[in-house]
């Protein structure tokens, strides 16, 4: 048995650490800077549909003015389940930009365990995206849940809000917010094979240390390199 003796201190975490910046500082970086180049390219069939910087803030921009038209209390949790795509990546962006805290779930929960997750995280607004399990699911959302359909998903014979739609009503927000370091970031949920699963609560300030740790192992960080997605984006590791 051993007891240790700490000191908290008050200094801001973006005081500690002047080198570290919320990720979504990084995205207004490229979206101003490069806004032609090719960010995202995601796979239709034998086809690719390439999303430029411009392209993607534009998207984003015009869903941060329809979940501002929300008025939810700020940081609320907002879901996100869906297979992974150009568009979770939009959605999760859009989630942060508003000040509000990015939920995603695994897509192959089934009924009872996405209603779990739902509950426990008070969810009031879901983007529902691509799917496999969408039949097996779709009974553990309530009716409560505001939800918002991404391109191709199997839940827009639900009736639910369609990102296209919406996107085409709104016009872009011009506001760049930019979170506190020590804000939540996102709340990652555990698999729930050895039981309940548990959210992890994640800081701007965890998300940049990781990254910023990786960046020199994983010799990655030319505007030139490619991310092929292939983790689920709702894990943390992806």
């Amino acid at each position: 048995n051993y007891s240790m003796q700490t000191s908290v201190t008050a200094t801001p975490v973006s005081q500690q650490h002047p080198f570290m910046k919320p990720i979504v500082s990084f995205f207004y970086k490229w979206e101003k800077e490069t806004p032609n180049s090719v960010y995202l390219r995601q796979p239709v069939g034998d086809n690719w549909t390439e999303y430029t910087w411009g392209e993607v803030g534009n998207q984003v921009r015009r869903m941060v003015s329809v979940l501002k038209a929300m008025n939810l209390p700020p940081l609320s949790n907002i879901g996100l389940v869906s297979k992974n795509c150009a568009h979770w990546i939009m959605a999760d962006l859009a989630i942060l930009m508003t000040g509000h805290v990015s939920v995603p779930f695994y897509p192959t929960l089934t009924d009872d365990k996405i209603k779990e997750v739902l509950d426990h995280s008070g969810c009031q607004v879901l983007f529902i995206g691509k799917l496999d399990s969408w039949k097996t699911m779709k009974a553990g959302i309530g009716s409560h849940i505001r939800g918002i359909t991404l391109p191709e998903s199997p839940a827009e014979e639900a009736g639910y809000e369609k990102w296209n739609d919406l996107i085409a009503k709104n016009t872009p927000s011009q506001e760049s917010h930019i979170p506190k370091l020590q804000d939540l970031c996102t709340i990652i949920y555990t698999s729930g094979t050895t039981g309940t699963p548990k959210g992890v609560m994640n800081t701007f300030f965890t998300m940049a240390s990781a990254v910023k740790s990786a960046l020199p192992i994983l010799k990655i960080g030319s505007v030139t390199d490619k991310f092929f997605s292939y983790l689920p984006l709702c894990h943390i590791a992806e």
